[in-house]
């Protein structure tokens, strides 16, 4: 056997006096060796990691573009409903009804059939208000949605408005922002609303939106969107009339929503009509756990038309905004495709709610999705 010198190494950490040729050759051809053996493991890891996420190993490497070997579910994790009420059962028990109507004894009826709830008001006295409201509990809801159906052109006197309205609960306040329809002996119009007041009732009205145009339609949707603070959204059969981010609405939250008819004549009962009211805790739907850069349709399977579409943020979430459609929409198919909108990635069925929360692949190792590889991160 024959002995080393004294190693010593320079600055750079190589060897600088190594004594025995045969060993040097030895430890060169033991390097080569290792080197071969290790380029060998990685090759197989690599070549095994894309068998695995189901890529043609002989195809070029393209790491934007990586299908999967299956389909991943889109589950809701969070219900956005808060409440809702075709109004057609039968049954008012989740339902207050009250108004003015009982101090000044003024006649009012009220009942609910398979089409719909229906509520009467008759002033006692001509010219002196009068109304009977039908009230949810507190909600935190800040969407809120009814179809209301004023069955009347015109009346031969006096005033009579039926709307839906969202009430501050907070300290007895009679502040709130209604979707009416007012009508009188020259006609019938929609109007948008905002009022405040005190424990003794609404003092100051403010006209945000109105459309005294011909021929509208007595039944309309009426969609409201608020935090009882800055903004107020509303919508009449799917179409934003009035948007606001800017107000002083002085009604906090939580709110009570109700449906009222109020009237000034004297000379007959009068009804208001409504169906269809349900509360959401907002107007968006999000989505989670999402590869990023991927291309997000929701499409009405029932009908084919699309409700939204977009790109998913830097954090794996996008958000939709559905405050326009009536909901729920029962049959929503929600795709996601990579960054190319080439692949789907997941997809799955559901009954939407403004407010609900989606998760892609929940439940299952967030691992199998290190196969995605999307580019060009699209922050929202």
């Amino acid at each position: 056997m024959r002995h080393y010198q004294k190693t010593r190494f320079d600055d750079n950490g190589f060897v600088e006096n190594y004594n025995g040729d045969k060993d040097y050759h030895t430890l060169l051809l033991a390097l080569v060796i290792v080197g071969i053996f290790a380029g060998s493991v990685i090759s197989f890891a690599y070549e095994s990691a894309r068998a695995a996420c189901n890529v043609d190993t002989d195809a070029p490497s393209n790491s934007s573009h990586l299908p999967l070997s299956e389909i991943y579910p889109v589950n809701k994790v969070r219900s956005g409903l808060v409440a809702f009420d075709s109004l057609t059962k039968g049954n008012l028990d989740n339902w207050t009804v009250y108004g003015s109507a009982v101090a000044r004894e003024a006649p009012y009826r009220y009942f609910e059939n398979s089409t719909g709830l229906y509520l009467g008001i008759r002033a006692a006295n001509s010219g002196q208000w009068a109304g009977i409201f039908a009230k949810t509990p507190s909600t935190n809801a800040y969407l809120f949605h009814a179809l209301l159906t004023l069955p009347y052109a015109t009346i031969s006197n006096n005033v009579f408005n039926t709307g839906l309205y969202v009430q501050t609960t907070y300290n007895g306040l009679v502040n709130y922002v209604t979707c009416v329809a007012i009508v009188s002996q020259s006609g019938y119009y929609w109007s948008v609303v905002l009022a405040t007041g005190s424990q003794d009732g609404a003092e100051h009205f403010t006209t945000l939106w109105a459309d005294q145009s011909s021929n509208q339609p007595l039944t309309r949707e009426c969609t409201i969107i608020t935090n009882g603070e800055n903004y107020l959204k509303v919508y009449l059969d799917g179409v934003s009339v009035y948007s606001n981010s800017t107000l002083e609405l002085t009604m906090p939250a939580p709110f009570y929503a109700f449906v009222e008819v109020q009237t000034t004549t004297s000379s007959k009962m009068r009804f208001g009509a409504y169906a269809d009211y349900y509360a959401t805790l907002n107007n968006d739907i999000r989505l989670m756990n999402a590869p990023r850069s991927g291309i997000v349709q929701i499409i009405d399977s029932s009908t084919g038309n699309q409700i939204a579409n977009g790109t998913v943020g830097w954090d794996g979430t996008a958000r939709f905004d559905v405050g326009m459609y009536r909901m729920p929409i029962n049959n929503a198919l929600i795709n996601i495709y990579d960054s190319s909108a080439r692949d789907l990635i997941a997809s799955g069925t559901t009954k939407l709610w403004g407010g609900d929360v989606y998760s892609v692949a929940s439940g299952q190792s967030n691992e199998d999705l290190k196969c995605i590889t999307v580019p060009n991160l699209d922050p929202m």
